[in-house]
């Protein structure tokens, strides 16, 4: 088969990695491992650290506005001079701009939806449109649409050493039902619903991240008087360890598109309780799933949980195995190259 020639371009900067930032870097890097695509990353100066050396990167800081004359007609002129088989887009704005370039320009465009948007018109454009979760892809307006969920690089397994120095390492009590959170500390992640509901639950609360609510977060810690039950942990890189130490993971976001935690928490046979958002319960089941915003409905369910520990995980099994076949990396990178596939040879 001849090199697949590929365009991933992505707007907005590169000064926190979400989840949008590492699935277009985890992409990128991907298809570049692969000996028959050759990658072009057009992005904000701040990717090349996080890119293969054999990616062609082209500097473009498209945090600017997506009408900027200036970045359309580099991004029209990349396109013209290097001919590539797919373009493909990520996000609202780099989906905009390039469905605006290809009322002029002809070339295959494959999309990427990442969250819950108002406006989604530009995703009627291009060829076709990957959505991160099916909730998204109802919002879209497109007869070519796929589903494809974030995946993970697959290793499963973590070092004793690791597992059992990571309670120590937080000063927690060894015996402690542990319950670990994670995400960047911010309104629409759900930490303060979170800690409303631990009040009266037996139980530890590992909190990983950082962000703008720490302080005010820590507040609330002292004013429910729980500053003997919650850890804040900051910023962690090694989150797979925390994960493996848990006796449960918890999502409290009021909304999400795909949830990376959900990924790792999963793939490493930890049982979740999350509220109702993305495409979580359909993964998990019914059991562990509350509403967005549900202080009582969410303490309630980690009373259950913290009860009925020994079946967690028993429970949780089909998850576990789901994940294991969905959320990697392999599995993303497959299916990405089937829509490219469908594009080029419905053209």
């Amino acid at each position: 088969m001849s090199t697949l020639r590929i365009c991933q371009i992505i707007g907005g900067d590169c000064h926190q990695i979400g989840g949008l930032e590492k699935h277009f870097i985890d992409l990128c890097n991907a298809l570049a491992d692969r000996t028959d695509c050759q990658v072009t990353a057009l992005g904000h100066p701040l990717y090349i650290d996080h890119l293969r050396e054999n990616i062609k990167f082209i500097p473009l800081d498209l945090s600017c506005s997506r009408f900027n004359p200036i970045a359309l007609w580099r991004i029209f002129h990349v396109l013209r001079e290097e001919g590539y088989d797919i373009v493909h887009t990520h996000a609202n704005k780099a989906t905009m701009m390039l469905a605006m370039l290809k009322r002029i320009n002809s070339f295959h465009l494959v999309s990427t939806l990442h969250g819950l948007k108002k406006n989604v018109k530009a995703f009627r454009r291009p060829d076709h449109v990957i959505c991160v979760s099916q909730k998204i892809s109802e919002m879209v307006k497109n007869q070519n649409i796929s589903v494809i969920y974030n995946g993970i690089p697959c290793s499963y397994e973590v070092s004793k050493e690791n597992k059992s120095t990571i309670r120590q390492k937080f000063n927690i009590d060894p015996t402690a039902f542990l319950v670990v959170s994670i995400g960047r500390l911010v309104e629409v992640k759900g930490f303060d619903l979170l800690l409303r509901a631990f009040v009266g639950v037996d139980a530890h609360l590992l909190i990983v991240g950082d962000g703008p609510e720490m302080k005010k977060l820590q507040k609330q810690v002292f004013s429910l008087k729980l500053k003997d039950q919650v850890t804040f942990a900051g910023f962690q890189k090694n989150v797979k360890s925390i994960i493996k130490s848990a006796d449960l993971t918890v999502i409290a976001s009021r909304r999400e598109g795909f949830s990376y935690v959900m990924a790792e928490t999963l793939t490493h046979s930890c049982p979740l309780i999350s509220t109702d958002v993305a495409d979580i319960r359909s993964i998990i089941g019914s059991t562990f799933i509350v509403p967005p915003n549900s202080v009582k409905k969410l303490h309630d369910k980690l009373i259950w949980a913290v009860v009925n520990s020994s079946e967690l995980s028993l429970i949780s099994d089909h998850a576990f195995s789901f994940a294991r076949q969905e959320f990697t990396l392999d599995t993303m990178v497959t299916k990405t190259l089937d829509v490219y596939r469908k594009v080029l040879e419905f053209k």
